[in-house]
């Protein structure tokens, strides 16, 4: 019997009352082993599960991954995280938040369990975190990555919400018309389950859009200034009611004809029926914006007439994550591929920030916070991409690459099908490459950044290391790594040329710019004999 209480503890489940113990653990309940956890300076992330009618939906499981090529294969999670279990630190059923992650990072969720009556959500959804802050991050994007570049989307989502939709079979078609292949709406039609060449059961189905008539956009006008941030909402509405509720956004000129307002402002859909216009001009000047609907992109609204009030920014700064100030014109090298690096824009007065990649297969970046005033970038491939922060009349342009190294053979040393170069990344661990672009009579491929003196040589046809199709430097003695961003290997004793052969990328930045560049097909293999 201990006297004196530290605490009360009445939770559900439990009712053990009062306790010495701070942790609820009192007398013999000591001798049993325990474990727990601690975390500060973390962040945290929260999504929602619905079914097709925006009801949320409990019983569904997840992962948490930190690469989105782990997400896409399934492989590596971080956390897998279930409905109200233990990683779940919402209680409500289809709601999820998920806490003690790294600050600054970016995170990709893939649901793994749908529970019963309901499809597996196949999609790879993504999240940036901030900085340290209990105030989860919600997950409001898709992606896919193709060919290394990343895109962003809202594949199965609901006003935000991620949808299963229910088991069974679709089938789904279109009426068009046939002269201009045109969706018409309003028709009907008749499905019949047939068994032994009989219909046993019919079903009428009837389209259940009209044909959109109009559309309208509230509100008509308006400025955007310091009174409101340099932001307005508009919100459609398409006629009649039982037509599509969707609609395209566009900048138009004052006659309707779309043009590219971007330097001047930024529409950013927030719904099928939303948008928001945020005001970046340095310069008073005036923008029209009109929405068409989705299913009949001839109907459209009246031009909305927005005033955009020049921003007059006194102090634009850009800093990473080590509250370092980036300069213009600077270069930040990031550690790897899919590595990700953070920036924050302080800004007088407090003004909305554009961000913008000049090559998405190097770099994407994502803006988060009120104004957009903090940016994660992305590295998707080797090269280098100008990452642009602008805010009114002010901006600050820096380069981020990763480091590369590009070699080049020259293919008519071997007639060869194929060719791969293959170079030891460390305790004699191999790896290959295929060399799959080319320019001219070279072939080539990037490589991570490879130090002075690693070995390398090339192989031929096939990926065979047993067979005897090597090219290897003279006195069959292997190549060796100069340090340089470019090798070229013309011969046997001609292996440390640093310029690129003409015509072709001098460095992994100008062939990302071709999309020509990519690392193929990389393993670990034996090592070749001499």
């Amino acid at each position: 019997y201990n006297p004196y209480k530290a605490g009360t503890f009445n939770q559900a489940g439990a009712n053990d009352g009062d306790s010495a113990s701070v942790l609820d653990m009192d007398q013999e309940r000591h001798n049993f082993p325990w474990n727990g956890s601690y975390t500060e300076s973390c962040s945290a992330i929260a999504w929602q599960k619905a079914d097709e009618s925006g009801t949320l939906l409990g019983g569904t499981t997840w992962a948490v991954y930190g690469k989105y090529d782990d997400a896409a294969s399934g492989k590596n999670a971080l956390l897998t995280v279930q409905d109200n279990a233990f990683y779940d630190k919402d209680s409500a059923d289809g709601r999820f938040t998920v806490e003690g992650l790294k600050p600054n990072a970016t995170y990709y969720i893939k649901e793994v369990s749908a529970g019963n009556d309901y499809q597996l959500n196949t999609n790879v959804y993504y999240v940036a975190t901030g900085d340290s802050s209990a105030t989860p991050v919600n997950v409001t994007q898709s992606v896919t990555k193709t060919d290394g570049a990343y895109t962003y989307g809202s594949a199965d989502m609901t006003d935000g919400k991620i949808v299963n939709k229910k088991n069974g079979h679709e089938v789904s078609w279109s009426k068009v018309d046939a002269d201009t292949n045109k969706e018409l709406a309003g028709s009907e039609w008749q499905i019949q389950q047939v068994k032994d060449g009989a219909a046993t059961k019919s079903w009428k189905v009837t389209d259940n859009t009209s044909k959109a008539t109009g559309v309208t956009v509230n509100p008509t006008s308006a400025t955007l200034d310091s009174t409101n941030g340099w932001k307005t909402d508009l919100t459609a509405a398409v006629d009649p009611k039982d037509a599509l509720q969707e609609v395209a956004w566009t900048f138009t000129d004052k006659d309707g004809n779309a043009v590219d307002s971007s330097t001047v402002a930024v529409l950013t859909r927030t719904g099928n029926l939303k948008t928001t216009v945020t005001g970046i001009s340095s310069i008073d000047t005036t923008v029209y914006v009109k929405a068409c609907s989705v299913s009949n992109p001839e109907v459209c609204s009246a031009l909305v007439t927005i005033k955009v009030k020049a921003m007059s920014v006194k102090d634009f700064t850009v800093k990473d994550s080590s509250n370092r100030t980036v300069e213009n014109n600077s270069t930040i090298t990031a550690a790897a591929v899919d590595s990700t690096l953070t920036f924050t824009v302080s800004s007088t007065p407090a003004v909305p920030i554009t961000w913008e990649s000049s090559n998405k297969s190097v770099a994407t970046v994502t803006s988060s916070g009120e104004n957009g005033q903090k940016a994660t970038v992305t590295m998707t491939g080797f090269g280098s991409a100008v990452i642009t922060a602008k805010a009114g009349d002010k901006k600050v342009s820096f380069t981020v690459k990763v480091p590369s190294t590009t070699v080049y053979f020259k293919k008519s040393l071997m007639n060869w099908s194929k060719y791969y170069v293959y170079y030891n990344a460390g305790n004699n661990n191999w790896k290959f490459v295929e060399m799959s672009q080319s320019c001219g009579d070279y072939v080539y491929a990037i490589l991570p950044k490879q130090s002075p003196g690693t070995k390398f040589l090339f192989h031929g046809d096939d990926e065979n290391t047993s067979t005897n199709k090597w090219y290897q430097g003279s006195n069959k003695s292997d190549f060796k790594f100069t340090g340089n961003e470019v090798q070229v290997v013309n011969q046997h004793n001609d292996s440390q040329v640093s310029t690129a052969p003409a015509g072709c990328p001098a460095s992994a930045a100008a062939a990302s710019q071709s999309n020509d560049a990519a690392v193929l097909n990389e393993n670990a293999v034996v090592t070749p004999a001499d």
